[in-house]
């Protein structure tokens, strides 16, 4: 078994058993307890395992709202795996809502290279991206968020209705164990909520790192969306959690 297989299968049973012995773990996987006891500091050292006398627990995270340029070089390679798979999703002609976040800037980036699009997004970085392509932009206003580089506040939810998009592409800064989505700031509660009345079709993209972490304000539920696209690997218990209510789009 590779390291990488091994450790996903580590974490899959702390997902399911939330804690575990060092010697229950080494023999549902079938290594020694150094072993394991390796591949928890390396969980540690990522935050997402804590230590305790003779096992670990699951780390449930706290987020809030990180900079920008921090978020773009978390989990890189993974979104832009997800990217790739949502820009499948997309045909000439078609109108698309690209919340704000660092996933749907690099699906804009994807979606630069079509001739007939038009993208309504209220994330300021992927406007600008956008404006050396073929593609229409619109661009919502209201206050912007700084950190983010997106609009907020009740401009832009009066903007948004008035707008309707074929497909739409949400973010998400966490997914509860619950697999609920959740936001550290409010006024995004009501903005991602309202996507979902504007577009045909509504997705969520969302990659491993944002799972089994909370958030102070809830959105939504996985189930609420057509289609969740990850990377995320789930447990038979999890599976059974989300039900058939919930699509899994993986790469």
């Amino acid at each position: 078994m590779l390291p990488v297989e091994r450790r996903e299968k580590l974490l899959a049973l702390l997902q399911e058993r939330k804690s575990a012995s060092t010697e229950e773990l080494a023999s549902a996987l079938d290594v020694s307890v150094m072993t394991v006891r390796r591949d928890l500091e390396f969980f540690q050292r990522e935050g997402q395992v804590q230590r305790c006398h003779g096992g670990a627990v699951l780390t449930q995270r706290s987020v809030h709202e990180a900079p920008y340029d921090q978020k773009m070089t978390a989990s890189t390679e993974q979104k832009k795996t997800l990217a790739k798979l949502a820009a499948q999703m997309i045909e000439p002609d078609m109108t698309v809502y690209l919340d704000a976040g660092t996933t749907t800037f690099l699906l804009a980036e994807e979606l630069a290279q079509f001739e007939r699009l038009t993208i309504i997004t209220n994330d300021l970085k992927i406007a600008l991206r956008l404006l050396s392509s073929s593609v229409d932009v619109v661009v919502l206003g209201g206050k912007v968020q700084k950190r983010t580089g997106s609009m907020i506040g009740c401009s832009t939810l009066e903007q948004m209705s008035s707008l309707r998009a074929s497909i739409a592409f949400v973010g998400a800064a966490s997914i509860d164990e619950h697999f609920a989505t959740l936001t550290p700031t409010q006024d995004k509660v009501s903005l991602k909520r309202a996507i979902r009345n504007i577009a045909q079709k509504t997705y969520l993209l969302a990659d491993a790192s944002k799972f089994h972490s909370s958030a102070l304000y809830f959105v939504d539920h996985l189930s609420d969306y057509d289609g969740v696209i990850t990377d995320a690997i789930f447990t038979e218990s999890e599976q059974r959690l989300l039900g058939k209510k919930t699509r899994l789009i993986t790469p």
